[in-house]
């Protein structure tokens, strides 16, 4: 499937077409089109079967999905008429092409003509749906999003840390695995300080770590974008749909933030699994109260009792 930044490539070169109730576009490999209308829309266009039913249209916002259209398009010497499932962006809200074919990239199937146009159909509500989220991320929530990217990538069994990914600020803990609960912190600095809920290390205590990232700011170093690159091509289509919509879900229409910020690990503060029995915590004088949060400096608890990420993820 093309990334968002070939198909970001390929819309800049398509022109608006001058002819009315036409489009102009180009195929890509898998076989859709990135198209645009005459009002300057950015459209892409997915070919479908022919029993694909009447005419029905959604709209959220700017982006607009209607099913059983027949279209003209002109690519390049020749002229294509047919159905197709076609997703369209206003031309005014150019500042959302990014975070729309980001999306589409994630969510669309590998091979056309679509068999099932139902399920597409279901697919592509999601991306309208990501496509209104505006979360306004901050510096330190994009830090975390990069660190838990980063254990995915890690693992040798990528999709199932995406399944047990809760990835929400709401959520209790980072990962839920059938033997292990993993909380993910990360530090912008060579020391492990960082801030942690007294509950989140009661849920299972024997079975909960926290996995301590130190990074730094670094021109040369990984970028969101380039763990996506690495991790989608390994999910199978439920599990990147699902990376897509946690990523979505908190970057919101700023995916040029998936690329502007890049971090390094520190070489000799490297990521290290620590379990919650060993993590101090403030005394409490009620067992039932829990809702405590507090920082807590990890570096001497990860240097005595601490185990490597790869020990971590070998044994879950």
């Amino acid at each position: 499937m093309q990334s968002a930044e070939e198909l970001l490539a390929m819309m800049s070169q398509v022109r608006i077409p001058e002819r009315a109730k036409s489009l102009n576009g180009i195929v890509t490999p898998e076989g859709f089109i990135c198209a645009r209308g005459t009002a300057g829309e950015f459209d892409v266009l997915i070919p479908e079967m022919p029993d694909v039913g009447q005419l029905t249209e959604s709209r959220v916002g700017s982006v607009r999905l209607t099913s059983g259209g027949t279209y003209r398009v002109v690519v390049g010497p020749s002229v294509r008429i047919g159905a197709f499932l076609r997703l369209s962006l206003a031309s005014d809200r150019a500042d959302l092409l990014g975070a729309f074919l980001f999306v589409i990239a994630a969510m669309l199937p590998e091979e056309f003509p679509v068999s099932n146009a139902s399920a597409l159909l279901g697919r592509l509500a999601e991306v309208l749906r990501l496509l209104q989220n505006d979360p306004q991320p901050t510096p330190e929530t994009i830090k975390g999003l990069w660190a838990e990217l980063w254990l995915i990538r890690a693992s040798p069994d990528r999709g199932r840390l995406v399944r047990g990914w809760h990835g929400r600020a709401t959520d209790k803990i980072d990962f839920e695995l059938d033997s292990r609960l993993l909380e993910v912190k990360c530090h912008e600095g060579r020391e492990r300080m960082h801030s942690l809920r007294l509950d989140q290390l009661l849920l299972r205590p024997d079975e909960t770590f926290v996995v301590s990232v130190c990074i730094a700011s670094s021109p040369g170093g990984e970028s969101i974008a380039d763990f996506l690159r690495e991790i989608l091509p390994d999910l199978r289509p439920a599990e990147s749909q699902r990376l897509t919509s946690r990523v979505l879900d908190t970057v919101g229409t700023e995916v040029e933030l998936l690329s502007d910020y890049r971090f390094s690990i520190w070489p000799d503060v490297p990521p290290t699994a620590i379990s919650s029995t060993f993590v101090p915590r403030p005394l409490v004088d009620s067992p039932s109260i829990s809702m405590v949060s507090f920082r807590v400096d990890l570096s001497d608890v990860a240097k005595y009792h601490g185990e490597p990420i790869d020990t971590l993820l070998g044994g879950l």
